[in-house]
């Protein structure tokens, strides 16, 4: 509908302004701005809609302003795991992938998320997510369920200060970003990784 696809075209639109200069550490400080301005619940909500192109806009958007640690508190209170977790669970593989970024920077630097997600399931289902649909999809489930099982390391790790939690979590809003760029690259989709590995090319 066009309120939907206004919808997309606002959560991109934060998207873009929500993004800090990679080539510096600086905090343009839109984040908290934006989050402080009511646009968090109309993100979370976003995330449940039957509009694919929705609910990557809103995915997108939450992704980068998680890597602001009040913004990252206030997306988990509005109640935006259980949707992501649905999103990584029944998207299309594109938008499992970026599902699963979104969960992935909501837990640095957050102990109690991170028991959020154990206590839904989550290991369990990105360890389904490992046995199938394309490579990128099944190493990075992998890597981020092995990260979240191990409690141990989380309640060892040191709380970072604002600086260093915005460096990790854009760090790793970065690398998610940096997979669906390969992925969008395969000329014939997911699929096409696995032929490309048996011609050699």
């Amino acid at each position: 509908s066009e309120q939907t696809r206004r919808q997309a075209l606002a959560a991109e639109a934060i998207h873009t302004l929500a993004i800090d200069d990679p080539t510096s550490d600086a905090d343009n400080f839109h984040s908290l701005e934006i989050c402080q301005s009511g646009a968090v619940a109309p993100l979370v909500a976003m995330l449940s809609s039957t509009d694919e192109a929705a609910q990557a806009a809103a995915t997108g958007a939450l992704s980068c302003l998680a890597e602001n640690p009040v913004c990252q508190q206030m997306i988990a209170g509005a109640g935006a795991l259980a949707p992501l977790m649905k999103l990584t669970q029944y998207g299309s593989d594109m938008g499992k992938l970026s599902a699963m970024g979104a969960l992935d920077v909501l837990t640095v630097n957050n102990p109690l998320v991170q028991q959020e997600l154990l206590t839904a399931g989550a290991p369990k289902l990105l360890s389904g997510l490992e046995s199938m649909g394309a490579q990128l999809l099944r190493e990075q489930a992998g890597s981020f369920g092995a990260r979240l099982r191990d409690e141990k390391a989380a309640a060892a790790a040191p709380k970072l200060d604002e600086a260093a939690h915005v460096r990790a979590a854009r760090d790793t809003r970065i690398k998610y970003d940096g997979l669906r760029q390969r992925a969008v690259r395969m000329m014939q989709g997911w699929g096409d990784e696995r032929s490309t590995h048996r011609s050699g090319r």
